[in-house]
């Protein structure tokens, strides 16, 4: 039996990767500089390491504890030893290379804290449970309630609140894995808000979830402005939702024929996608060729989902389809082109979901008795708001999108992992000949559904009926609503900031929020 095999029966080894540092190593006596070297797992009596660079004889190493250690184990922060390669080998598909050492002398006192260190890590790793777990009961009440006793046990924590809700928690199978509860989020009302649009005609109370002080009396403020001066006019200029794959060839030349095919052959493209789903529709596919790789942008009508399981399924059939069709060296589902979830160029400039067009008249008498401001000083503190966010490179320029956005898609269902890009877009304000404030919004990428998601959960659902967007053919209704919450939002503000009335309601807010944080649990 090899020295290897002896070494890894004989001693306990931590079969974990531990965040332990090689301050200094030697081959030979000499000092091996520009040597990259981390160790995956470490026992009493050796450790194994992966090096970009070959080892050979003997090597003396400053193994640095892990940080959690220092504590627990009361012992110093790094062990000296000098250890010597048994075994090694390359690892496939890389430059890099596994070896084994088995420990050849070890400063006093450092066999005691070896032996410690593994002991430590070995009891961490028994001490650490799944999260309880049954296919068949994990939606189950009496199981749920089993759960979280069990997290309460684990943390020492007693869950008076997050136990109490409305709905069984088979309902929620679909939207939560693991579920223990649910978080009681406040919600407020945003309104009377006039919205003059396509689809939203009327007086709107929009819901809004939130636990930031002040912001729906933000909000409400530039809702009554609004309304007062004959609400908000919203339009749907675009609908459309992207997926974009990437395709991988030998060389451009295959490339070049591949987007040659696709163009050729979108009719059938389109029926491949679309016998996946009775909703979507395949708009167009618009490719980008980049070296030899080819990024085809799928554009969808995804109707009133959110579509995002939708595009999936319907652009991996039709990624199967083209592989079948014509050599393809490699594809992915996603290239991260269209940027979900994240802020791009993109997203400004083709957008991604339902692109709103907001705009309104204010009254400069409207404006002085709602706002506490005047056009001209809203339109004057605009134009630095214009170069600070030029200035710090952001994508168009807002206010607060954010606010609004997560408020409104926590109270009615919506993946609120979507407001990275869907706050991306850009407030306009200017002067009229008459003296009067105009102001606009473009927002390319209100991502949101009426259908499907978390919006047939009890709650969600009803801040949904509130504003008469739950279901079937509501979805741009939904949109259009939306964007005059944020325009009501971007004047609300906006006049706060010019009339020194902005931190006002923040001081309010804080009075009771520091008392609750000192507040003792009940």
């Amino acid at each position: 039996m090899n020295k290897s095999v002896i070494e890894r029966r004989r001693f306990n080894r931590v079969r974990v990767r531990l965040p332990i540092e090689l301050k200094k190593s030697y081959i030979d006596g000499q000092r091996q500089k520009g040597l990259s070297l981390e160790i995956v797992d470490i026992s009493e009596g050796g450790l194994r390491l992966i090096s970009d660079k070959p080892l050979v004889s003997s090597m003396r190493l400053y193994i640095n504890l892990p940080p959690r250690c220092y504590e627990a184990l009361t012992i110093a922060k790094r062990v000296e030893v000098q250890a010597g390669v048994i075994w090694s080998c390359p690892i496939a598909k890389t430059d890099k290379f596994f070896y084994g050492l088995s420990y050849l002398k070890v400063k006093p006192g450092g066999e005691s804290l070896l032996r410690k260190l593994v002991k430590y890590e070995i009891e961490l790793l028994e001490q650490i449970e799944r999260v309880p777990h049954n296919i068949s009961l994990n939606y189950a009440k009496d199981f749920v309630t089993k759960r979280r006793e069990w997290l309460s046990k684990k943390t020492n924590v007693k869950f008076s609140h997050i136990s109490y809700f409305s709905a069984e928690p088979e309902e929620f199978r679909g939207n939560i894995e693991n579920f223990i509860g649910v978080a009681h989020v406040p919600i407020g009302l945003v309104g009377p808000l006039l919205v003059r649009g396509d689809f939203a005609n009327g007086i709107f109370y929009v819901p809004f979830a939130t636990t930031e002080g002040a912001l729906v009396e933000t909000y409400q403020r530039g809702a009554i402005a609004l309304t007062k001066a004959g609400g908000v006019k919203v339009f749907i200029n675009r609908d459309e939702n992207h997926l974009d794959p990437i395709f991988l060839f030998r060389c451009s030349d295959e490339a070049r024929r591949f987007i040659s095919w696709i163009n050729n052959n979108f009719v059938k493209i389109k029926e491949k996608a679309e016998s996946t789903t009775g909703f979507g529709r395949l708009l167009r596919i618009t490719p980008y060729l980049i070296g030899r790789r080819v990024i085809l942008d799928f554009a969808y009508y995804t109707g009133d989902a959110m579509g995002a399981n939708m595009i999936n399924i319907a652009t991996e059939q039709v990624c199967k389809f083209i592989s079948k069709e014509i050599e393809v060296e490699k594809y992915l589902l996603r290239s991260n082109f269209s940027s979900e979830k994240k802020a791009s160029a993109f997203n400004l400039l083709v957008g991604y979901g339902k692109e709103v067009s907001v705009e309104a008249l204010v009254p400069r008498e409207i404006t002085k008795k709602y706002l506490f401001t005047s056009p001209e000083e809203i339109h004057r503190s605009w134009h630095s708001w214009a170069v600070g966010s030029f200035s710090s490179g952001m994508l168009g320029i807002n206010a607060h999108y954010a606010n609004g956005l997560a408020a409104i898609f926590i109270a009615c269902g919506q993946d609120v992992a979507h407001i990275p890009n869907a706050s991306v877009g850009i407030t306009l304000y200017e002067i009229t000949e008459f003296g009067d404030l105009y102001l606009s919004l473009k927002l390319p990428n209100i991502i949101v559904g009426t259908v499907g998601g978390g919006t047939a959960l009890n709650t969600q659902r009803e801040c949904l009926e509130m504003i008469g967007c739950y279901g079937e053919g509501k979805a741009k209704k939904f949109a259009e609503i939306i964007g005059a919450s944020l325009l009501a939002g971007e004047v609300g503000i906006c006049a706060g900031l010019t009339s020194e009335y902005f931190l006002e309601p923040h001081k309010r807010s804080r009075i009771h929020t520091r008392e609750k944080a000192f507040r003792q649990k009940d």
